[in-house]
């Protein structure tokens, strides 16, 4: 049987790969994640799996969906009508 935790990727390693933030800049994005006008927050959800010295995560599949939805829009914009 698979193990749960193997969906959760550590927020830190994703917003470093993705957008080449650093740990103040993650967390700082992490702390706008309810606000919904703000431009410098994650387009997926994010969670910490115990209190607040846990760290941020995200769930592999959203992750997915946020890239597959950034490839699909490149895509169709690209298309030559």
């Amino acid at each position: 049987m698979k193990d749960p935790r193997e969906d959760d990727l550590p927020l830190l390693e994703v917003a470093q790969k993705y957008w080449g933030h650093t740990e103040k800049t993650m967390q700082k994005w992490a702390a706008n994640r309810h606000d919904p006008d703000s431009k410098e927050r994650y387009p997926f959800p994010i969670y910490r799996l115990g209190g607040q010295k846990s760290p941020w995560m995200v769930k592999a599949a959203d992750l997915k969906r946020f890239r597959d939805q950034v490839y699909a829009d490149h895509k169709n914009n690209q298309q030559v009508a």
